[in-house]
């Protein structure tokens, strides 16, 4: 009867540690995630976007030019609006004609209508169905099931505010929009290498948190024209060439959760607990059984 209890207390106790081992990734998630929206928040939900691109902008001395430009935009929900702030800068263009023009350094803020295809790009309310065609801004998508890759943000900065954000994304599994009729040539439409946007979600509303638009991509969607038309530089775009955007920073919880990486993230430390634990009840075991064997013998 000992020794059941103590096998018993043993499986208990390994129960208990694999439990806790499982519940650090996701406590320590929830911390990082503290004082965040669980659903968007009109005035206080924001997300910050990094981007670059490489595009052929109009022709300079006959020649069509390839400039890359980064940026970053930030966007502000407010209800029925979204407060657009937008920074680009692109590399120094030396010995450019008088009649082309080039901005290096380009900053603008804007209040878009929530409804707008360009807002709606970033949030919108549209269906997540493995299968379903969605219009996003004149652009054709379809669900494509979800990313084979958890989403994160790697961010190893100083800067403590977007390590904070980044952090609290932690990794997620988006959902996939492939843009299966984007006007391509030359290139795969299989994810990673396609035309595609990724989305999370809170609540009932879609957050987009990546686009990848892939080189040899021949002409440009609305959204694009849009974004890059904000910028008033090089105009106009003959061709983009290569385009990503990725969500580095919110406010706000998203989901799903990327559960199979929250299980692994101690798997090693679980499964040598169960190694150790078992071999430790069994040798304890065997040697009080030997101990409780009666010997036998000449008196």
């Amino acid at each position: 009867m000992r020794v059941k209890k103590f096998i018993a207390f043993g499986i208990i106790i390994m129960v208990v540690i694999t439990a806790i081992l499982l519940a650090v990734p996701f406590l320590s998630l929830e911390y990082s995630q503290e004082g965040d929206q669980k659903t968007i928040v009109a005035g206080e939900s924001f997300f910050l976007y990094s981007f670059s691109d490489g595009a052929v902008y109009t022709y300079i001395n006959g020649t069509p030019t390839l400039l890359q430009q980064t940026g970053v935009i930030k966007l502000t929900y407010d209800g029925s609006s979204i407060i657009e702030s937008l920074a680009v800068s692109g590399p120094p263009y030396v010995g450019h004609p008088s009649n082309f023009t080039y901005t290096q350094l380009f900053k603008m803020s804007d209040t878009l209508e929530s409804v707008s295809g360009f807002a709606q790009t970033f949030i919108n309310s549209l269906s997540r169905s493995d299968g379903g065609i969605l219009s996003l801004d004149g652009s054709a998508g379809v669900v494509s099931g979800t990313l084979s890759y958890p989403y994160h943000i790697p961010y190893s900065g100083a800067n403590q505010t977007i390590a904070h954000y980044a952090s609290s994304i932690g990794y997620t599994q988006p959902f996939v929009v492939a843009l299966n009729n984007f006007n391509e040539t030359g290139s795969s439409e299989n994810v990673p290498f396609g035309n595609y946007y990724c989305y999370d979600y809170a609540g009932s509303t879609n957050i987009l948190v990546s686009m990848h638009l892939v080189a040899g991509t021949s002409g440009i969607s609305h959204f694009l024209e849009e974004l890059i038309g904000y910028t008033n530089v090089n105009k106009p775009v003959i061709q983009v060439v290569n385009f990503n955007m990725q969500l580095i920073g919110t406010n706000t919880v998203l989901s799903p959760l990327d559960l199979g990486h929250y299980l692994e993230k101690f798997l090693l430390v679980e499964v040598l607990v169960w190694i150790i634990g078992v071999l430790y009840l069994a040798t304890t075991v065997k040697m009080a059984k030997r101990r409780m064997k009666p010997k036998t013998g000449s008196r």
